[in-house]
């Protein structure tokens, strides 16, 4: 379950106050509205938001219980599906595996998720040992 928007963090804070403690893309093992949630700090809309992961048995109830709750009714909070998400990430430039997968990152815009130590690492590939075509220099 996504929970994400300006409201996102009042929301999260009335159901489970120790979701406020969670770092950005970071998850804390959590239990919001009494289900055991890894709860991950991230949002691909461009607002501040959550990802909760709970079992499959228990995802409906718990989507139920946080419609239902007196903060999100107070907040007006309402579903979204995962078009709106993909539109608002793209609009927000973040990227994901398909937006990746024919760029190198220094083209792709995620230059800050890469480790500076990492920047100018050249990692194993399928003939990184083959010889250099005659007349180019080998770096």
């Amino acid at each position: 379950l996504h929970v994400a928007g300006p409201s996102a963090q009042a929301l999260m804070h009335a159901l489970c106050p120790e979701a406020a403690s969670v770092p950005f893309l970071q998850m804390r093992k959590l239990r919001v509205c009494g289900v055991e949630a890894d709860v991950f700090r991230i949002s691909f809309t461009g607002e501040a938001g959550y990802e909760l992961h709970v079992s499959a048995e228990d995802a409906a109830p718990l989507f139920d219980q946080i419609l239902r709750s007196d903060k999100a009714r107070a907040l007006g909070c309402r579903p979204f599906g995962s078009a709106a998400v993909n539109a608002l990430r793209v609009e927000k430039g973040f990227k994901v595996k398909a937006d990746l997968d024919f760029a190198h990152w220094s083209e792709a815009g995620v230059d800050a998720f890469i480790p500076d130590a990492r920047k100018h690492e050249v990692l194993p590939f399928l003939g990184k040992d083959a010889p250099a075509p005659l007349g180019s220099e080998q770096g």
